[in-house]
C-alpha cells in the first residue's frame, strides 16, 4: 500500500478536507481508485490503487485547486507531517530556442540538471511531435533561487536555452 500512496500540500492556505477531496476526487476521477485524507500541518495523504495510478498522479499535472498549487511526493518512510518543511517540488519546465538536433535524451538531461534533478521528459519532446519548445519535468530545490536559463555550448557557438 505504501509504495504507491502519496502525500500532498497546497501552496498557501490549506483547504478544508472535504473541499479538497471532493474537488481531488472530480480532477482524478478517471484516473482510477484512491483515498484522499488529511494528515497534520496541511498536508493530505492519498493512496493509489496502482503505481501506474501514482505515477500519472505524479508527472501528469500540476494540479491546481481553488487557485491552490498541490504540491504531490511519493510517501517516504518516516514522513513527519508536523515537522516537515517542502523543500522540493515537481516542475514541468520548457526549454525554448533549442536546436531540434538538441532534442535526445543525453542533451536534455544534461542541460536540465543545472535546473534540478530529472525526473520526466514529456512524450512530445522525446518523439519531436510538438518542436515548439522542449518540455521536462524536473524536482528543484525550493531553497535555492530559481535560474531562468542556461547557456549551451554548440559548435562553434553558444545558445542560451531559457525556460
Amino acid at each position: 500500500m505504501m509504495q504507491s500512496a502519496l502525500y500532498g500540500k497546497f501552496l498557501g492556505k490549506a483547504l478544508p478536507l472535504d473541499q479538497a477531496k471532493q474537488a481531488l476526487m472530480e480532477v482524478w476521477k478517471d484516473f482510477g481508485s484512491l483515498k484522499v485524507s488529511n494528515l497534520l500541518n496541511g498536508y493530505y495523504f492519498i493512496q493509489c490503487e496502482t503505481e501506474e495510478l501514482q505515477n500519472r498522479m505524479l508527472f501528469d499535472g500540476s494540479w491546481t485547486i481553488a487557485s491552490r498549487i498541490l504540491q504531490l511526493a511519493s510517501w517516504r518512510e518516516g514522513f513527519q507531517p508536523t515537522i516537515e518543511q517542502l523543500s522540493t517540488t515537481a516542475v514541468w519546465i520548457q526549454i525554448f530556442h533549442l536546436p531540434i538536433e538538441l532534442w535526445n535524451v543525453e542533451t536534455l538531461e544534461a542541460m536540465v540538471s543545472f535546473f534540478g534533478k530529472v525526473l520526466k521528459i514529456d512524450e512530445h519532446t522525446q518523439s519531436q511531435s510538438r518542436t515548439r519548445f522542449a518540455r521536462v519535468c524536473i524536482e528543484i530545490n525550493l531553497r535555492l533561487p530559481l535560474q531562468q536559463g542556461v547557456w549551451v555550448k554548440y559548435g562553434d557557438s553558444n545558445i542560451l536555452a531559457l525556460v
